[in-house]
């Protein structure tokens, strides 16, 4: 789609997920020019796998002051997102936030009013909305009889070892991976399954503990409930159940996390994904691609048969953030 001559340069920021996931996927894309921000602990031995002949290592202030440089992919931790979306957005770059958008709904709320000072292109990274999977079942959900009658149930069974070190335990650093769980839960109901911003209003939130750690948080409505587990002692999973009467989708998998490994059901009949998708594919990164080749499309002037309002916004990102508030508060 893109090459050397024409595609924009990008730069990432984050040597976890951004590495990890947010790099193969841009490389995937199109023939870009990636800058990687150097980490602390960056030596040539220790990150040789990420040589590749478009991938360069430079400081946050040469990203910064890099003019060719048209996107920033920020996906840092939660309580490092503000700071170089704060940094960065003051020199004309579009930029991609990682999910949940900063530490809390304070500070997603002054992520608007800066984005809204310097008038930059902003990307939430609530990709899961570009799961093939969620998307068809999205599309029997928004098809249901009697829409405004639906029920939601989502558990989410996190693998301990996700969730044990670091700012993924730390409530002080935004709850970690409960905290982009919810926010993630919360999203893919408002936005791919259509349940109303009242449907959260009235909502019963708890906390319980084990060894010092969080097990398991939950979130109650009249007609949602999300559960979120790490006290699991088998792989990672994921359950979304939509019902509205005699209707029903059904949306299990486990870990690892291959579109083939989905179960798609409406009414108990399996959907099956479209031929054209190999189910070999890992479902996220899967997702990650297909929104960072829309975004990727929009920024460089392609046609993407829509508007920007059909990406994950900022306020997508307060109205979420609002609800995992509730990590902190406990």
């Amino acid at each position: 789609m893109f090459n050397e001559n024409t595609a924009p340069e990008v730069a990432i920021i984050g040597s976890g997920f951004g590495f990890r996931e947010v790099l193969p996927a841009i490389l995937s894309v199109g023939d870009f020019k990636v800058h990687l921000m150097k980490p602390r602990d960056y030596s040539e031995s220790k990150y040789r796998d990420l040589n590749h002949p478009n991938v360069t290592f430079d400081s946050l202030d040469e990203i910064a002051n890099r003019p060719s440089i048209k996107i920033v992919f920020i996906s840092a931790p939660p309580f490092l997102q503000y700071k170089y979306f704060e940094y960065l957005v003051q020199f004309g770059k579009s930029i991609y936030l990682e999910k949940p958008g900063g530490l809390n709904s304070s500070e997603a709320l002054r992520i608007e009013r800066l984005n809204s000072k310097y008038q930059s292109n902003l990307y939430l990274g609530f990709q899961f909305r570009f799961d093939p999977a969620i998307q068809m079942s999205a599309e029997f959900v928004n098809k249901f009889s009697k829409p405004d009658r639906k029920t939601a149930k989502i558990e989410w069974n996190i693998k301990k070892s996700l969730t044990q070190m670091g700012w993924k335990q730390d409530l002080e650093k935004g709850g970690g991976v409960y905290r982009d769980h919810l926010c993630h839960a919360v999203d893919l109901l408002r936005n791919s399954f259509g349940f109303s911003d009242d449907t959260f209003r009235s909502t019963h939130q708890s906390i319980s503990w084990k060894n010092d750690l969080i097990n398991h948080l939950s979130l109650k409505s009249s007609n949602v409930e999300i559960d979120i587990n790490r006290d699991y002692d088998l792989e990672s999973s994921l359950l979304i159940e939509i019902k509205s009467g005699e209707e029903r989708v059904l949306i299990k998998t486990e870990f690892p996390f291959k579109l083939g490994n989905y179960s798609v059901k409406h009414n108990s009949k399996p959907i099956d994904l479209p031929n054209t998708i190999a189910l070999d594919f890992d479902a996220r990164r899967f997702a990650l691609t297909s929104y960072i080749r829309q975004i990727m499309m929009e920024e460089y002037g392609e046609d993407t048969n829509g508007s920007k309002s059909k990406f994950p916004s900022i306020e997508d990102a307060i109205f979420t953030q609002q609800m995992a508030d509730c990590i902190n508060l406990i």
